[in-house]
């Protein structure tokens, strides 16, 4: 429980990012590939970068600190899929995410992440 106090508490959105990367090997995730956004995105729709394969799929992986997930972070997510040419999208976020939330996502081709799939991981 001490981690994810570490996380909420003293973490900025790029430390965030970056420990998620470090942590998808556990969630089956691999090939883990950051983009820094200070260099190579041009657009506000987020603020991650990272490519991740799982089962030979690629994914577009969206790191939400601090913030609940609503239909608007689905949207962008699905925004960054097509952006990356990929079928498949991982937003990761430090908060609970509620079961309407989860299966809009899925229906997106999304998965997520939320608190307590992290908790059981660190």
């Amino acid at each position: 429980m001490k981690d994810i106090s570490i996380i909420d508490n003293f973490l900025d959105d790029r430390e965030f990012r970056n420990y998620i990367c470090s942590l998808l090997p556990k969630f089956g995730f691999n090939d883990v590939e950051i983009e820094d956004v200070r260099v190579s995105d041009t657009e506000a729709i987020n603020d991650n970068d990272v490519i991740a394969i799982k089962n030979d799929m690629k994914y577009t992986v969206q790191t939400y600190l601090n913030k609940i997930i609503t239909e608007k972070e689905i949207n962008e997510t699905v925004l960054d899929m097509d952006k990356e040419n990929v079928s498949f999208g991982l937003i990761v976020s430090n908060k609970s995410v509620d079961q309407d939330i989860r299966k809009l996502a899925l229906e997106s081709g999304i998965e997520i992440i939320d608190r307590d799939d992290l908790i059981k991981k660190i």
